[in-house]
């Protein structure tokens, strides 16, 4: 496989952090991990870093979102954070095309989100991680989340799109009939992450209409 250069991934990045060679596995969604990466690009574990996130899931547009509601210094962050989207790689076989790419200039954290289709306990994938956590003297963050189905999986999508387009001021986004077939096939299956997707609403926009929005998706809820 191609290994994307830091240009082709990068929000934007800079600096690597010595956070010593280790490797994590978290139940998780990409909030938290954002919050992770703000702390090592704002230098409150030393030196500032910057952090990859490989996702199968999260868009780069996505991430720039998440960042603009969560933090007042957006611009400082997005600068150290990179993002492979639509990629779900086995780092068992790519381990050592991910150090050598990165060798000259490493990251102080890598994020594989989601770990895929093994489990966090397969030593193969543990050793894996801790390869390249080692060959690059970085954090390896590994994120199990509950397995989606592709439908699911285009239903977020949908959502996140939503969100950008009131973002940039299209208060009727959530509106689209595509939009609130995603929402609710997400309200009847996955509450917490359809409310997750609501917040993320109120906060794009204040002239989005959210409690009217609210009794049309729920009229659907037999």
């Amino acid at each position: 496989m191609k290994i994307p250069t830091r240009e082709e991934s990068k929000l934007t990045s800079r600096g690597p952090l010595d956070t010593g060679a280790k490797f994590i596995y978290r139940e998780s969604s990409i909030l938290p991990v954002l919050q992770d990466a703000a702390d090592i690009a704002l230098g409150k574990y030393g030196a500032p870093g910057w952090t990859l996130i490989v996702s199968e899931i999260e868009k780069k547009s996505s991430v720039e979102l998440n960042l603009k509601h969560q933090f007042d210094s957006k611009h400082q962050i997005e600068d150290r954070i990179s993002v492979w989207e639509d990629v779900c790689i086995n780092i068992e076989y790519t381990k050592g095309l991910i150090v050598e790419a990165y060798k000259n200039d490493p990251p102080a954290m890598i994020v594989f989100d989601p770990i895929g289709g093994f489990d966090y306990d397969d030593s193969a994938v543990l050793a894996a991680a801790n390869e390249i956590a080692t060959g690059l003297d970085c954090t390896v963050l590994l994120i199990a989340r509950r397995k989606t189905s592709d439908i699911q999986t285009s239903d977020i999508q949908t959502l996140n799109e939503a969100s950008i387009y009131l973002f940039d001021g299209d208060d009727g986004a959530h509106w689209y009939p595509d939009v609130i077939s995603a929402a609710r096939r997400m309200y009847r299956e996955d509450k917490p992450a359809f409310y997750r997707k609501r917040k993320d609403f109120e906060k794009a926009s204040e002239y989005a209409r959210i409690d009217e929005w609210m009794e049309l998706i729920k009229a659907d809820d037999g």
